[in-house]
């Protein structure tokens, strides 16, 4: 029985070494960069409305930013609850990396009942963050950083550089 627990150990200490010694690996890290954009890419092709429905009209009361900047992130949660306390629809008009200044409309505020009064428009904006920078262009250049650093690590020469152009290829795809 202690045998079988010394094993036990033992295959648990050399389990545990790999694994860090795999954790700095540029081809670990690339696996692990490359899933989860694989899995970024099939979630936003599976939702690209963020679950919601295609705007067809712009009826309704604009809801628009204080700040200007790029649509980084809205709360969908956030949008929901404001719909229901409001017993309105929100038609989102800005998706994330979407350019915002005051006099874009971020979302539309649709009810039903017009004599409902003034709906409140500052929670529904509190639930789009816009940002000074957009998040496609921070992300085109950290993809690009971390593909020169791929080539400095596997020393391939500067004319046979496929990840160049790659990241050139990359760029193009995402220029707004």
């Amino acid at each position: 029985m202690t045998m079988f627990v010394f094993a036990v150990v033992i295959l648990t200490i050399v389990r545990w070494v790999d694994s860090v010694a795999r954790l700095g690996r540029l081809a670990t890290t690339i696996d692990l960069v490359e899933k989860a954009a694989r899995s970024a890419l099939f979630k936003r092709r599976a939702t690209p409305r963020l679950h919601g429905t295609a705007v067809t009209s712009t009826a309704g009361r604009p809801v628009f930013s204080p700040t200007i900047g790029y649509v980084q992130r809205v709360d969908v949660t956030a949008l929901q609850t404001c719909a229901e306390a409001m017993e309105c629809r929100i038609r989102v008009a800005a998706l994330p990396g979407t350019f915002a200044f005051p006099e874009r409309p971020l979302a539309w505020i649709v009810c039903a009942d017009e004599e409902s009064g003034e709906p409140e428009c500052t929670e529904v904006a509190k639930a789009f963050m816009v940002g000074t920078e957009s998040m496609r262009n921070a992300a085109t250049r950290h993809a690009r950083l971390a593909l020169a650093r791929a080539e400095r690590e596997m020393n391939l020469p500067e004319d046979v550089s496929i990840l160049r152009e790659l990241a050139r290829f990359a760029e193009q795809q995402h220029t707004p």
